[in-house]
């Protein structure tokens, strides 16, 4: 069951997309254009339930484990090596 929308989830570009999906369904009404008012409603609905191209986590990139090493820096490593 939903018990309400919580704010503190919300971020700047989710709140910018619900004002300019409403913006441009508002426009698309008036102006009587289909598309802006589909593509506004697609806009202000990935805003509304936090949904985008990437899904709601984003395209995040899992950082790698810093590898340990013994003291010596991989340039002098290198330097060694030669």
């Amino acid at each position: 069951m939903i018990t309400g929308i919580r704010l503190g989830l919300w971020n700047a570009m989710r709140l910018l997309r619900v004002v300019l999906g409403l913006l441009a369904v508002t426009a698309g009404i008036v102006y009587r254009d289909s598309l802006i008012a589909t593509l506004g409603a697609v806009t202000f609905l990935q805003g509304l339930f936090n949904i985008s191209c990437c899904g709601v986590v984003g395209c995040a990139v899992v950082p790698q484990p810093q590898r340990k090493t013994s003291g010596a820096t991989q340039l002098e490593t290198k330097v060694s090596n030669r």
